[in-house]
């Protein structure tokens, strides 16, 4: 489960990576960096924290003994990064509508992949 985990959340990290190169090309014309340039880097900070704060969430989940039938595991770590993945999806989300470049969808689309990510593991799980 613990690699089924990783490799998944592969996805949303390789899409951050793309989004973070891609925020910090400077062409001639992107040197004078306007409002919009700074809102998408805040989401996109918002982005990596929200992916690393559902792994660090599916690892918690899967050591203290989660189930998807609906049973809780014992309290641990992901109990306290449930908050924290919250509003930083929707930080992520709201900041990109704002932010200005194409860096912008590959964090919409991360974020859309780590709810995808979620949703697998609890598909693999169910078996």
């Amino acid at each position: 489960m613990l690699v089924a985990t990783f490799l998944l959340f592969l996805i949303p990290l390789w899409l951050l990576g793309s989004a973070w190169s891609g925020s910090f090309r400077a062409t001639p014309r992107d040197v004078a960096r306007d409002w919009r340039w700074y809102f998408l880097i805040a989401s996109v900070l918002a982005g990596t924290i929200l992916a690393i704060a559902a792994i660090v969430s599916s690892f918690s989940w899967s050591y203290n003994g989660g189930s998807p039938h609906g049973l809780l595991p014992r309290p641990g770590v992901w109990m306290s990064l449930r908050p924290i993945i919250k509003w930083s999806l929707i930080a992520s989300l709201l900041l990109a509508l704002v932010g200005r470049g194409r860096s912008r969808l590959l964090v919409i689309a991360s974020t859309f992949s780590v709810l995808f990510v979620e949703w697998a593991l609890a598909v693999v799980e169910m078996d």
